[in-house]
């Protein structure tokens, strides 16, 4: 046989092999992830949280994702704080729909004008933080939707000390065409698989991913807040990262919310999945191009 011919199968072969490897170990780190879910219990830990809602335009499923966070069935007391720009942005009407829908709940609109940085979801979070009146404090994206257990499974966590952050996995949902229907899945397949075998593999999670960054005050002053983080396009991975490094927890929740993907044409499939995929996760680009 040709030499070159045998190195060609031979390196082949062996990124096949690794292939194999790598999807079995994917899979065993799933179904730990799924059996530690269901073995957890209630842990009967519900402090107060606030949570921050950085907003910024309107799309077919932001008021559904707004409603799902106001279903919450929490023994502890919570709060809604949404984060717009202008007050003329199209989501305000929104939050002002959700306060007559749910009268009950303890629901505030921040006005954050100032542009502290290059990355705009976290200059509103930095200036809508001194409005959150509790400790606890829960970060997610506009488009995430979320189960009436959410809130419950991921403030379980901070019963432990020193735990700095926790996180959620999350699905996309296609807002049609094939390319979002592509991001869908590359999501489900390749991003959560790379979470879950970092987490088999290191022991443990050392990023956040933005579809939730729960955390204290206390652990966010001691990283430096969110003013630290106002020039960072991956701003939940250094968030994580941060924490981690601070000799804080990371945890991921054992709860799965949904996040939105919308229809794109091939150059922004093309842009998102090269500009943002792997352990800094694809939600990075798309809330970029958002808040610019």
């Amino acid at each position: 046989m040709d030499t070159s011919a045998l190195v060609i199968e031979i390196v082949v072969a062996l990124l096949t092999l690794g292939g194999v490897a790598y999807s079995l170990i994917a899979l065993l780190a799933a179904r730990g992830f799924e059996r530690e879910g269901r073995a957890l219990k209630p842990s009967g830990f519900a402090p107060a949280v606030s949570v921050l809602k950085p907003v910024k335009g309107v799309d077919a499923r932001l008021y559904a994702g707004l409603e799902s966070h106001c279903r919450q069935e929490y023994a502890g007391e919570m709060e809604l704080v949404f984060g717009v720009s202008s007050l003329e942005d199209a989501a305000v009407a929104e939050v002002a729909r959700l306060k007559v829908e749910f009268p009950q709940m303890n629901i505030r609109l921040v006005e954050c004008p100032l542009r502290l940085g290059a990355n705009g979801k976290v200059s509103n979070l930095a200036q809508m933080l001194p409005a959150a009146r509790f400790e606890h404090v829960v970060v997610n994206d506009a488009d995430i939707a979320v189960s009436p257990k959410y809130l419950e499974r991921v403030m379980a966590p901070f019963a432990e000390e020193k735990i700095g952050l926790v996180t959620a996995p999350y699905r996309g949902v296609a807002q049609g065409g094939l390319w979002s229907r592509m991001e869908v899945l590359g999501i489900a397949t390749d991003f959560m698989a790379g979470v879950l075998t970092a987490r088999k593999l290191e022991g443990g999670i050392k990023f956040g991913l933005g579809s939730t960054l729960a955390t204290t005050k206390t652990a966010l002053a001691a990283v430096g807040g969110f003013e630290a983080l106002v020039d960072q396009l991956a701003d939940d991975y250094e968030m994580g990262a941060r924490m981690a490094g601070a000799g804080f927890g990371v945890e991921l929740a054992h709860e799965v919310v949904s996040t939105t993907v919308p229809a794109y044409t091939l150059r922004g499939f093309v842009s998102t999945s090269c500009g943002g995929r792997g352990r800094r996760g694809t939600r990075g680009v798309r809330d970029m191009q958002g808040w610019v």
